[in-house]
């Protein structure tokens, strides 16, 4: 017999960081999931999201971290979280793994999913 199983990982109104998310904006809604590999000591550089997105760590560990460093989370495998939205933030992996990521954001056709600083 086939049983099939369901584990929610994430239900939540608010990012990492604690704060609410933001309301969807009206126009053509748009779907992407991406899986992101983020080598041992490698850095996801200063980045904001002007859309919600949520993530699964697949293996390995991630640390976010707030543009000014007062915020952050750690990250292992299996976790989920919601990110944040319009806010400056980075990432690195402290572990000596690569660290895969499966990352769901949910913008509006056209827009920018992520921006990297300048």
């Amino acid at each position: 017999m086939n049983d099939i199983q369901a584990k929610e990982l994430l239900l939540t109104s608010t990012s990492w960081d604690g704060s609410l998310l933001p309301e969807y904006g009206s126009g053509q809604p748009e779907v992407e999931v991406v899986k992101i590999v983020v080598p041992p000591s490698g850095q996801v550089s200063l980045h904001t999201h002007p859309v919600i997105n949520a993530g699964v760590i697949l293996s390995g560990e991630l640390v976010f971290q707030s543009e000014d460093g007062r915020k952050e989370v750690h990250l292992l495998e299996g976790e989920a979280y919601a990110d944040v939205v319009n806010q400056w933030h980075k990432g690195f992996n402290p572990g000596h793994r690569p660290t895969v990521i499966l990352i769901f954001h949910a913008g509006l056709k056209g827009k920018p999913l992520a921006i990297k600083q300048s």
